[in-house]
């Protein structure tokens, strides 16, 4: 039961490492998202941000731009994992309470 506890402990300590890092890289990315066409064998890179009054707007993104898309589709990546990371977060807590009222 000792080694399980350790595993799940070390799994949360590194959980909250990776969401502390998502939320560090969160604050560097530039806000909106990137939104990837194909036409005709080709890729096109948008960026969709709302402006100050709220309007959507849409920019082209060249392949010379290709830092910014990365980090634009890292940033939907990240979106998507850290709602997953942090239901994992919640559910290794109450499984290590749970072995505490067990070994008790």
């Amino acid at each position: 039961m000792q080694l399980f506890q350790k595993q799940v402990r070390n799994q949360i300590k590194e959980t909250r490492d990776l969401l502390d890092r998502i939320q560090q890289f969160q604050k560097t990315v530039p806000k909106g998202s990137l939104i990837i066409t194909h036409k005709q064998k080709k890729v096109y890179y948008k960026w969709q941000y709302l402006d100050k009054n709220l309007k959507c707007i849409r920019k082209y993104l060249s392949k010379r731009e290709m830092k910014q898309i990365q980090l634009l589709a890292q940033k939907g990546y990240y979106e998507k994992v850290e709602p997953i990371l942090q239901k994992n977060l919640k559910e290794h807590i109450v499984m290590i309470r749970k072995c505490r009222c067990m070994n008790q």
